[in-house]
């Protein structure tokens, strides 16, 4: 459904994935489904065309449903630009949030500095999990993706 957008997290996530993965899901990051509007908004690094229905992972700060009405279109089209990533395929999802994380995460103006500060410190903590990008796939097919 094209007004559906929910967190990447699943409730057993922390069985599989470091704290900071667990974070990021629960947090930083929100799956959508595109809509005609966000077909035609500019988005970075976007190799293929999107499609209207097409599953997309974008910074839940700066959606246009959170924008609405505080910021004029343009600037929502601006500050969303590098906040979303449309993955081809469900193994990329794990790359493709990583990279949405490092080049938006620090740049979007509407992130709170709570989670900036959490994410921080869950980063420096330096954990690793082997499972993870093997979870982060099979996690998104049981989410419907």
């Amino acid at each position: 459904n094209a007004s559906d957008y929910f967190p990447l997290a699943r409730p057993d996530d922390d069985e599989w994935l470091t704290p900071l993965h667990c974070f990021v899901r629960k947090y930083c990051v929100e799956v959508f489904v595109a809509t005609p509007a966000d077909v035609a908004a500019p988005c970075m690094g976007k190799r293929s065309p999107v499609s209207v229905d097409q599953v997309g992972i974008r910074c839940p700060y700066c959606s246009p449903e959170r924008m609405k009405g505080k910021i004029d279109e343009v600037d929502i089209a601006r500050a969303r630009e590098n906040g979303v990533v449309y993955p081809s395929l469900i193994s990329r999802i794990y790359n493709a949030t990583i990279n949405l994380l490092q080049r938006h995460l620090r740049s979007c103006a509407y992130v709170p500095p709570e989670i900036i500060a959490r994410y921080d410190e869950l980063k420096n903590s330096n954990a690793r999990s082997g499972a993870s990008k093997k979870y982060w796939a099979e996690s998104a097919t049981k989410l419907g993706l």
